[in-house]
């Protein structure tokens, strides 16, 4: 009984930790800039389809505006409290929204938003934005809360190693290559990782099999 139990444990928690986190497709903005990106979800959870999706707006963010997707309905919540379609008053400070559907659990979707990052002082470093978010399923939830959630970076000088398809007044001149060979390596490094974590995955659920059976 006590070795099942530890086997289901370690099971979940393999397969929990073999998901990726949803992340921002471009997360650093200079201050007081429009930033468009989106969120994306590319498994289910233990192979359930997704039914919505969820997303927390930080109190520093006044301006957000979630973007329709098809055949997904979404839902617009406010500081005063109300609610709304998609349809509700826009003056209105955003809270959080949410895309409710039925997405497979190996399809992909992206959520995009454009953000209007407000004009914060980054003049003693950069300022990190959390978004909380929570997919829902048929069975189960995912929640990436705290430093685990999406995030958007405040800086005054975006990295190399990011997009940046914001509006902003300032040329930055790159070299084509230099980019391409950053994203390569990016890339491979992301690779594996997930690699890694896909080999520490089967170890320890093949040690839990190993204390079933013995």
């Amino acid at each position: 009984m006590l070795a099942s139990a530890v086997f289901t444990a370690l099971a979940g928690f393999a397969i929990q930790g073999s998901y990726a986190h949803s992340s921002f497709s471009t997360e650093q903005a200079l201050p007081g800039t429009t930033l468009n990106t989106s969120l994306a979800i590319n498994h289910g959870c233990d192979g359930s389809p997704t039914t919505e999706f969820s997303v927390s707006v930080p109190e520093e963010i006044t301006s957000i505006e979630p973007l329709e997707i098809p055949n997904w309905i979404l839902s617009v919540e406010y500081r005063d409290g109300g609610n709304a379609s998609s349809e509700g008053n826009s003056s209105r400070i955003v809270s959080g929204f949410s895309w409710s559907g039925n997405l497979d659990p190996e399809a992909t979707e992206e959520f995009n938003m454009v953000i209007n990052v407000p004009d914060i002082d980054v003049s003693q470093g950069n300022v990190t934005l959390y978004f909380p978010t929570v997919q829902t399923c048929a069975n189960g939830s995912i929640d990436m809360v705290g430093e685990e959630a999406p995030h958007i970076i405040v800086t005054s000088a975006i990295s190399d190693n990011h997009d940046h398809n914001h509006d902003h007044d300032h040329d930055h001149d790159h070299d084509h290559d230099h980019d391409h060979d950053h994203d390569h390596d990016e890339s491979s490094a992301q690779k594996i990782g997930e690699s890694i974590t896909a080999i520490m995955a089967a170890s320890i659920l093949g040690a839990a099999y190993h204390l079933l059976n013995n």
